[in-house]
């Protein structure tokens, strides 16, 4: 109950000579957090009765308002109100022409209930919104004489009171005086959905794929919005699985991923999340479990039986629609904040790149051009953040290294670079990387070199925010390029802003509304 309802029966909707010496029917009578009956009683009627098609607090008798007539006679009470009931009513003709059955010729009915942009709220089910002109058609059609018919007094929880009296000589309504289209009351939606993210990890990965995108989507939707606090895990039991409608997985796999996979499949809609492909690792991955025929065949299993698949590039998409149709792409975005961040600047040009242990095989293309530049250069830094390939590049200067910082941004803050690289191998695997590396460096103003691969083609404007860049001979001239050359640095550094500015979350995140709404068939 609203205390804005309260108020309104506080403040005399109904008054003593509407009361006193009177009976009262209170439909919808359960206390869930307040009731109006207190209010009522004070007034002096001779008798009150509350009744609720289930029983609680403050109900006298178990009755269905769609069937009040049969259970209590025609007329059998002077006044009957009804709050903050008729929007979870199926049948609302049905209970309408029963409230005013009931009601006694001279005798008053009040009714409240929620007007639209009111969110959904199921007790059990949520049906209805009524406007003021709506509710009040409505009585009017039935044939009562409307005495009062406003909008709840809170702005903010938006809502309908009316009163109304039902004439002498009333008879029910013939069914067809509640179907003109200017009295319908439009549908409330469907219950919000409840939605549990599984990510892998809290690591880059995981915040892209969740942690951002997550945050806006608690904020921009009505869905309850469930993920673990960051470094945690939650396996839902049987009774929590009950509360939840979609469970978004990422890269489940091996006995117990594809346990639980099993485990939940027709119970809830599944998502299963991957941003990598898994199928075609290179050779030169350290996670020994990728090269295992047989923890592939869960991920596939995983991938197979899911309602939704959901990656991050189209190259992945048509991968993962060998085995199963229903792929869609939500694009990496960064945080909006992230273009109004000042980098540390240090008195050295600096060359950094940041990644993890599944780069071997692409700084094989970066390798030699990077050492002669470093040899022949000594007033320029190398610095690696997150795994050290130095020895890859076989060269007597000491790089810096970095190792990763658990929140994200604070390995923001790590990033120094003058001149970001992201190096990217031509293999199989490597076609269905996102640009995620390149639009880091761009959203914090720094000039990208990178290879040449569908990852990049997307995002990097060769020339303008950066270069893309083909063999060795490439990586060594465009890196002398813009270590010597600062003014380029900075105009690059720019325009990678601006390019970044279109590929912010704050503009992404419907995009993982729109597929879990989608999965399920929910529609506002």
């Amino acid at each position: 109950m609203h205390p804005s309802i309260i108020s309104v029966f506080e403040n005399g909707i109904l008054t003593a000579d509407d009361v006193r010496g009177r009976t009262v029917l209170e439909v919808g009578a359960c206390d869930v957090n307040g009731s109006v009956r207190p209010i009522i009683e004070n007034l002096g009627p001779a008798s009150y009765l509350g009744v609720d098609n289930t029983n609680g607090p403050r109900v006298d008798k178990v009755a269905d308002c769609g069937d009040l007539i049969a259970t209590f006679g025609w007329g059998a009470f002077d006044v009957v109100v009804s709050t903050e009931m008729l929007e979870h009513v199926a049948d609302w003709r049905r209970c309408i022409a029963n409230l005013a059955g009931v009601t006694a010729e001279e005798g008053l009915l009040v009714v409240t209930t929620r007007s639209p942009g009111y969110p959904y709220h199921a007790f059990p089910e949520d049906y209805w919104r009524y406007t003021p002109d709506v509710l009040s058609g409505i009585l009017t059609a039935i044939g009562l004489d409307v005495i009062d018919c406003f909008p709840d007094p809170d702005a903010g929880m938006p809502g309908v009171v009316a009163k109304a009296r039902k004439p002498v000589g009333w008879q029910i309504p013939a069914e067809a005086s509640l179907l003109a289209p200017a009295i319908q009351p439009e549908r409330a939606g469907n219950r919000p959905l409840s939605i549990l993210g599984q990510p892998h990890e809290a690591d880059g990965s995981g915040y892209y794929r969740f942690y951002l995108p997550y945050k806006h989507l608690a904020r921009g939707v009505n869905h309850r919005i469930m993920l673990p606090e960051a470094g945690t895990k939650f396996t839902p039991n049987n009774d929590e699985l009950g509360d939840i409608d979609v469970i978004v997985g990422q890269r489940f796999m091996g006995a117990h991923g594809v346990k639980l996979w099993d485990l939940w499949a027709g119970r809830v809609k599944l998502v299963y999340e991957t941003d990598d492909d898994m199928l075609r690792p290179d050779p030169s991955n350290w996670l020994a479990h990728l090269h295992d025929e047989a923890v592939r065949g869960t991920y596939k299993h995983c991938v197979q039986i899911s309602d939704l698949v959901t990656v991050s590039t189209e190259p992945l998409a048509e991968q993962m629609r060998q085995y199963n149709p229903n792929v869609v792409v939500l694009p990496n975005f960064v945080h909006g904040d992230m273009l109004y961040l000042d980098r540390p600047r240090r008195d050295r040009v600096t060359v950094g790149w940041s990644g993890g242990m599944s780069h071997l095989r692409d700084w094989m293309e970066a390798a030699d051009p990077l050492r002669d530049i470093l040899d022949s250069h000594p007033s320029v830094d190398m610095h690696f953040i997150g795994l050290d390939y130095s020895p890859v590049l076989r060269t007597n200067r000491e790089c810096r290294y970095t190792p990763w910082k658990p929140d994200v941004w604070d390995y923001y803050q790590l990033i120094d670079f003058d001149i970001g690289l992201a190096p990217l191998a031509d293999t199989p695997f490597n076609t269905c990387k996102s640009n995620i590396k390149a639009l880091e460096y761009m959203a914090l103003g720094i000039p990208v070199i990178a290879s040449d691969t569908p990852a990049y083609r997307d995002l990097v404007v060769d020339g303008v925010t950066g270069y893309l860049v083909h063999g060795k001979d490439e990586w060594h001239a465009r890196l002398t390029d813009l270590i010597n050359d600062e003014a380029m640095r900075t105009e690059m550094g720019a325009k990678g802003r601006e390019v970044a500015s279109g590929w912010t979350i704050q503009q992404g995140w419907k995009l993982w509304r729109d597929a879990y709404e989608a999965v399920t068939g929910w529609k506002a």
